[in-house]
């Protein structure tokens, strides 16, 4: 990879085999969290993979999402079922990251 973005022929293989790769913003940096088959699972991975973090606590709830607002606004009901969320919100993402993952990238916020 070179500039954060997937060869040709490892994007062309994940595209053929449905996998859909889960990143998170760690010391700043954007890294691999996961991989999955299906989009459905990397949205529930999503939810998962944040709760797991944040627990039962309230939390100020976001999903982010890149050119895809219906995408992000289905996402944000099922997050809202999953949270105690004291507010919640649906925010395009920075051009910046949004360039790297992509158009239809969604993600998810909590904060406690």
């Amino acid at each position: 990879m070179r500039g954060g973005r997937v060869s040709s022929l490892r994007g062309t293989v994940a595209n053929l085999l449905n996998i859909k790769p889960i990143m998170q913003v760690k010391d700043g940096l954007i890294v691999e969290a996961g991989k999955v088959r299906t989009r459905r699972k990397a949205l529930d991975f999503m939810i998962e993979f944040v709760k797991e973090r944040v627990g039962d606590q309230p939390v100020k709830l976001a999903v982010l999402h890149a050119g895809a607002p219906a995408d992000g606004e289905a996402l944000l009901e099922k997050a809202r079922a999953e949270f105690k969320a004291t507010e919640s919100l649906l925010v395009d993402l920075a051009v910046a990251v949004a360039i790297n993952l992509g158009p239809g990238a969604l993600g998810v916020v909590a904060v406690p």
